[in-house]
């Protein structure tokens, strides 16, 4: 966990990754990290919910949480 949020959260900042995703499987949280001014400022944090995220390439990703959760037990 300590190298997800610390170590790849920074290498992937620095690289300029449009998304950050760290998903907590026991706990059923999604935490999403957007790219903005260069630093990553979080726009997702729940463990139900519909997450949105908009790619620059134009494509787009919607998620039902509790539906996911559902599929992985």
């Amino acid at each position: 966990v300590f190298k997800d949020e610390n170590i790849k959260f920074a290498i992937y900042q620095q690289e300029g990754v449009d998304f950050y995703v760290l998903i907590y499987p026991k706990e059923r949280r999604v935490k999403v990290y957007k790219l903005t001014n260069g630093h990553y400022v979080k726009v997702f944090d729940d463990v139900k919910g519909m997450l949105e995220m908009e790619f620059q390439s134009g494509c787009s990703l919607e998620l039902d949480l509790e539906k996911l959760w559902e599929e992985v037990i």
